[in-house]
């Protein structure tokens, strides 16, 4: 197996398909409250409710006033009449509890459900808000079970700026670790074309961390990074062909999505590409080029390339057999922490082992 730096580490790099709401585009009843609470976020800001959305018969229902008022909107409520109305520029809007009609700018709109009243909170379909409010975006995520509002068209953040603030989420620098909401910010990002985000979602995804583990979905991007030319995205990519995760197996994409990341100067790539040239998967076994990469790698510092570049000098592999230098890189990759590395001087009081 090649080495490369920790799993979610390897794809995680440091600079995080929501759909429309529509009735089609809800969650399923198999998602619904029951599984975690529903978040709804307007132009990136959380909004503080006292009730939560929930769903009902296949529909998401959210606090009406809460929304409306973040969205510009003017809410009043008739107590005796069980009537709200909400007005925003040109639009004007009456619910009747309980009613299977809206009345926008006078005209009868059909809902999903009628407005429910609980806890004193009237709860109405999403998909009403999304209809009725020009110039908004919502969207359904969920991997981080959000609902995300963006006004005017285009989000108050920039794509490096959300997913720097998915770093900090799933590190819990600065804020309180979440990986839902760290899912939530790569994704923002990833959506709008970003491509280290792009990988970074498809590292959660993989992993199943803050979402589903879906290794299809992980794949797919991935190969939006790499068709980027983010060396991360094409080294991801490269990884999970040779191990068919979400892929058919393939050693030959493994070691060409490999290369791209290695002729960059990536470091990962450079180690595995390194490992299947000595393997001979996916290319021609090649022991010179395989310390060629693995050099490349650990003069950048990464840890599993010198344990591996101290095995070629072990076992005499495309280099002369040379004991010293084995155990000086060993050295360095123990220094890192490098496991094998840390039990293999461990029992240097004997002959290093040597291949049969």
């Amino acid at each position: 197996m090649p080495r490369v730096w920790g799993r979610l580490a390897r794809s995680l790099i440091f600079a995080l398909g929501a759909l429309l709401i529509l009735g089609s585009a809800l969650p399923s009843p198999a998602t619904g409250a029951d599984n975690g609470s529903i978040r709804i976020v307007v132009d990136d800001a959380p909004l503080e409710l006292a009730i939560e959305p929930r769903m009902e018969q296949d529909c998401l229902l959210v606090p009406l006033r809460p929304v409306w008022e973040a969205l510009g909107a003017v809410v009043s409520w008739d107590q005796v009449a069980r009537r709200i109305a909400a007005v925003k520029g040109a639009t004007s809007v009456q619910l009747q509890i309980g009613a299977a009609e809206a009345v926008v700018n006078g005209a009868a709109v059909a809902l999903e459900l009628p407005p429910r009243l609980v806890e004193d909170r009237t709860l109405v379909p999403l998909s009403f808000i999304r209809a009725t409010v020009a110039g908004a975006s919502v969207r359904w995520e969920e991997s981080s079970r959000t609902v995300a509002i963006v006004t005017g068209g285009d989000a108050a953040l920039s794509p490096e700026q959300q997913n720097r603030l998915g770093h900090q989420y799933y590190q819990g620098r600065g804020l309180p670790r979440d990986l839902a909401l760290a899912a939530h910010w790569f994704g923002r990002a990833a959506e709008r074309g970003y491509a280290p985000a792009q990988v970074n979602l498809g590292a959660l995804y993989e992993s199943g961390e803050g979402v589903g583990r879906d290794l299809a979905e992980a794949v797919r991007w991935y190969r939006l990074a790499a068709a980027q030319g983010e060396a991360a995205g094409q080294n991801s990519l490269g990884w999970m062909y040779q191990y068919g995760l979400g892929v058919e197996q393939d050693y030959q994409q493994a070691e060409q999505w490999y290369r791209k990341a290695a002729e960059q100067g990536y470091g990962p790539g450079q180690n595995n590409l390194g490992w299947l040239c000595r393997t001979g998967q996916g290319t021609a076994q090649n022991y010179a080029e395989a310390l060629r990469w693995f050099g490349r790698a650990a003069d950048q510092g990464l840890a599993e390339a010198e344990y591996n570049l101290g095995v070629m000098y072990q076992l005499g592999l495309g280099v002369e057999q040379d004991r010293e230098t084995a155990v000086a890189w060993f050295g360095r990759a123990a220094g890192q922490g490098q496991a094998e590395a840390l039990a293999l001087l461990e029992r240097l009081g004997a002959a290093l082992p040597i291949r049969p």
